[in-house]
């Protein structure tokens, strides 16, 4: 498992643009974010935290989305849950901690909800 101190990182979904965009600063007092001198309102998007942790392919694992777990040939989606990360493959939560080894990033819930769709 490779994990840092937790840097406080931020991407986000741009609901207009319907695309993620980076986050260079946040502004609480106004409820903003800065891309590129660009400032959206938080009602313009829905922000993706950092977890602090790194998948299979040594990605950092963001708030929001998906991946595959090649052992058990499934997706899920890392949500914050009960003050903490975790996994959720369907009805099931594994703490994103013990698990993020072997989880693959392969897209967010934005761009590729299909993929968490039962078969």
């Amino acid at each position: 498992m490779n994990i840092e101190n937790r840097a406080i990182l931020f991407k986000s979904w741009e609901h207009s643009l319907k695309e993620v965009i980076p986050v260079h600063s946040l502004d609480l007092d106004y409820s903003m974010i800065n891309r590129d001198n660009a400032w959206r309102h938080f009602s313009e998007i829905t922000l993706m935290q950092f977890t602090g942790l790194y998948g299979a392919n040594n990605e950092r694992i963001f708030e929001h989305e998906i991946g595959f777990d090649s052992f058990h040939e499934t997706f899920g989606v890392v949500v914050f849950n009960e003050g903490k990360f975790v996994y959720k493959e369907g009805n099931v939560c594994h703490d994103l901690v013990e698990v993020c080894d072997d989880i693959e990033i392969v897209g967010n819930i934005f761009e590729n909800s299909d993929l968490l769709q039962e078969e």
